[in-house]
């Protein structure tokens, strides 16, 4: 009788063992491999309140960061070699050199691909490359009203600069056209366009187009046009 109880507990113990391999996966026991992160950011311009990620054109300037998470930790890098490279080209590096900056060539037009290289982590060399997505400039209209139809009188229409490499508004020069007849914008605000509509027939259309460039950069430039229909 006692040696069925003692088989019986070896079972039983067989059992919860298979039942916890089955229920906890199998990356859970393993070590997890060192990872790196790169984050960047692209220093040019973008509205107030647009949420989304700012994007470099030519000639912008990117800030690169680089963390080693290890075992749930963040690891220690002050003492170890980082190598940065562009386009599979060497760009810089240094003890500790966490973080850094590059400017997207003037004749670039294509995604810049970053990558870092940790020297002897671990007895092995860790490398991460990013792909960072190149835009261009570009203008939104923005209207009163989602749908495009405009009211007699008075309207307010703004011009939305994105990805342009400037810090201030005012860097940029910017021209209006109403049915291809040029107008001017605010004198203060340039981006800003006051419009009268006079009473018309309803559904009468109206083209509003507007050209932003760059004081600095002639080259960097550009173009929205929209129709609006009388209401």
């Amino acid at each position: 009788m006692s040696v069925y109880r003692t088989c019986l507990n070896h079972f039983l113990i067989l059992s919860f063992l298979v039942l916890l391999f089955l229920l906890f996966p199998i990356a859970s026991f393993a070590q997890t491999a060192p990872e790196l992160f790169i984050t960047w950011q692209a220093k040019n311009f973008t509205p107030a309140g647009y949420l989304g990620k700012t994007l470099p054109i030519r000639k912008t300037v990117i800030d690169a960061a680089l963390e080693l998470i290890d075992g749930g930790r963040l690891i220690d890098l002050r003492n170890k070699e980082i190598r940065w490279f562009v386009n599979g080209g060497f760009h810089k590096s240094g003890l500790g050199l966490k973080t850094t900056s590059f400017t997207v060539s003037e004749l670039s037009g294509d995604d810049q691909a970053l990558t870092a290289q940790i020297i002897n982590y671990r007895g092995k060399d860790r490398r991460k490359t990013v792909v960072v997505p190149l835009a261009k400039p570009e203008l939104i209209i923005d209207t009163p009203s989602q749908n495009k139809f405009v009211a007699a009188g008075l309207n307010n229409f703004r011009a939305l600069p994105y990805f342009f490499n400037i810090r201030q508004l005012r860097q940029l020069s910017f021209v209006w056209k109403v049915n291809e007849q040029s107008t001017s914008g605010n004198v203060q605000d340039p981006d800003l366009l006051e419009l009268e509509i006079a009473g018309g027939e309803p559904g009468t259309e109206i083209s509003l187009t507007v050209h932003a460039t760059n004081k600095l950069d002639p080259l960097e430039a550009a173009r929205e046009l929209i129709n609006l229909e009388i209401k």
